[in-house]
């Protein structure tokens, strides 16, 4: 498993990496804070940050509880569980990468009233 974490991560630098090189785009972009890079108060933002925080504890959450059902319990319940989990997944990478504010309205043009 530790293994599998590493790989992901050193995928996820090669990416960062190719990334910047490809688009030209300065590499402390893609790694800075966003406050830090726009000279902003660290603290800006912070509910928005709190709430992807809890999107992530709630994703934890049903994922463990999903876990634990498929075991010990009512295969069901842990089906729920697992869908209710990867569903809050979805919410939290809407919500950390502006999915609905930013990028669905400049690159697809997508309607912010829809969305």
């Amino acid at each position: 498993m530790l293994l599998l974490v590493y790989a992901v991560l050193l995928v996820m630098l090669i990416s960062i990496a190719v990334l910047s090189s490809r688009l030209n785009i300065d590499l402390e972009n893609f790694i800075k804070d966003p406050a830090l890079l726009s000279d902003s108060h660290p603290l800006k933002g912070f509910l928005s940050n709190a709430g992807v925080l809890i999107w992530c504890a709630a994703a934890a959450i049903c994922f463990f509880v999903s876990m634990i059902h498929s075991k010990h319990g009512d295969k069901k319940v842990a089906l729920f569980f697992l869908f209710s989990g990867l569903f809050t997944t979805v919410l939290l990478f809407d919500d950390f990468f502006m999915f609905h504010d930013y990028l669905m309205v400049e690159y697809l043009r997508a309607p912010q009233e829809i969305l």
